[in-house]
């Protein structure tokens, strides 16, 4: 599997889309960047700049074409002065598009470098919500305050010796309608499972963090603010 060090440097997401790679480098790499938002962002970038690119290499002759013709019709009918001119539009005018058009499409493309590179800067001070199964009565509701700031958090739910061998986790808002589900949670040695969180799939409001096994079950109601 590939790491980020050597898609950079090698430029592996521009020769993946331009259909460059080898066999293998195409499996290695298909095998990191599927699991991997920041480069599926990076492929869809570099597949719309190649798509700009392409077509503008259509709009470039159909203006040339354009252009054509209609010198041709002048020319029949007011040759010699109108000659200079529409050269002069035919060779600027498809260039023109071009470069505006390239312009665009390059700065989305280092638009998505920059974030790509964001996504594999270090995380400080995350914030991390541990949570442990409530076996009597009502669970507390654990209170979450987040920053207008878009933030990751980790979430930790201790489950200990009872932890079965794989979970399903859903956030359900107060009406019972989903927010998101994420299926293959693997408790780790310790019997904990975690889940790192985007601050913008905690939306305030009070939810219930749903978590199911074969036959273990248990649910956090949560209340998310902002501040």
């Amino acid at each position: 599997m590939m790491d980020h060090s050597e898609i950079e440097r090698d430029d592996v997401v521009e020769r993946y889309v331009a259909g460059k790679l080898t066999p293998d480098e195409e499996a290695r790499f298909e095998e990191h960047y599927l699991d991997c938002p920041a480069c599926i962002r990076a492929v869809e970038d570099a597949e719309r700049l190649r798509r700009g690119l392409e077509l503008v290499a259509a709009q470039e002759l159909a203006a040339r074409r354009t252009v054509l013709a209609a010198a041709t019709a002048l020319l029949r009918s007011r040759p010699g002065a109108l000659l200079t001119g529409l050269v002069l539009v035919l060779a600027l005018l498809p260039a023109s598009l071009a470069w505006r058009q390239a312009g665009r499409l390059g700065d989305e493309l280092d638009a998505a470098r920059n974030e790509l590179a964001d996504e594999r800067r270090p995380r400080i001070n995350t914030p991390v919500l541990t949570l442990e199964p409530f076996r009597a009565g009502e669970p507390p509701v654990q209170r979450i305050s987040l920053t207008d700031e878009p933030e990751w958090i980790v979430v930790l739910v201790e489950l200990g010796d009872a932890a079965e061998a794989s979970y399903r986790a859903t956030l359900v808002r107060s009406d019972g309608t989903s927010v998101w589900e994420a299926d293959g949670l693997e408790p780790s040695y310790l019997g904990a499972v975690s889940l790192s969180l985007h601050s913008s799939s905690l939306p305030p409001g009070e939810h219930v963090l749903r978590l199911e096994g074969a036959s273990d079950r248990h649910a956090f109601p949560l209340r998310v603010t902002r501040r």
